[in-house]
């Protein structure tokens, strides 16, 4: 068995070391967290609340299940995160598989049309305005139609889209596949990558 050399030890203990790091740096909030959970408010204010638990107290999660609206703001979340990326991807994926196609008519105008609002927003009145007029205020569907596209992802999904080779469209076209058939049964299993970049984002945007 070959014996490592002196530079290959070195970088060996060298990389551990910044593994370790990096662990550290991922971790350490998370352990901040549950630690200041189990600590008195004084403590945690004054910066005395670094690795180990100060003034022990349930007092945290006393406040927290006392809330009344506690449960309702679980059911929100799983909502959103549920239906608002279900429709995400709903919209954005059938979109994308639109721009796509090579005979769609005004593709490049419409494509311009989604990259416009990825550089000028309206802005926080008139969204708001928007949808109150639309009288989606304080409803879970406003929620999810206000991030329901995401025009980077639309984008990202339509260049996966052009990339699968014309050959394997043609040849199922060749069989009879319709364009839902096209679509649900080629495009999107072969963009498990893209789909999954895209709910990922989707889910933490949520």
């Amino acid at each position: 068995m070959k014996r490592a050399t002196m530079g290959e030890k070195i970088f060996n203990v060298a990389n551990h070391l910044i593994m370790l790091a990096l662990v550290f740096i991922t971790l350490y909030p998370v352990w901040y967290v549950a630690v200041a959970s189990f600590s008195g408010g004084d403590a945690v204010s004054t910066g005395k609340v670094l690795f180990w638990v100060k003034d022990f107290t349930f007092g945290a999660y006393k406040t927290v299940f006392a809330t009344k609206n506690l449960i309702n703001s679980y059911v929100n979340t799983i909502f959103y995160a549920v239906a608002g990326t279900i429709l995400s991807m709903l919209l954005t994926t059938t979109a994308a598989y639109g721009l796509s196609r090579r005979n769609f008519p005004f593709k490049k105008g419409i494509t311009l049309f989604f990259m416009f609002t990825m550089w000028f927003h309206a802005g926080i009145m008139p969204t708001y305005l928007n949808i109150r007029n639309l009288g989606l205020l304080d409803t879970r569907l406003g929620i999810i139609l206000m991030g329901a596209v995401s025009t980077w992802n639309l984008i990202l999904m339509r260049s996966f889209f052009d990339s699968i080779p014309i050959e394997i469209e043609e040849s199922a076209r060749l069989d009879g596949a319709s364009e839902w058939t096209l679509f649900r049964s080629i495009y999107l299993p072969l963009s498990g990558a893209a789909l999954a970049t895209i709910l990922s984002q989707g889910v933490s945007f949520l």
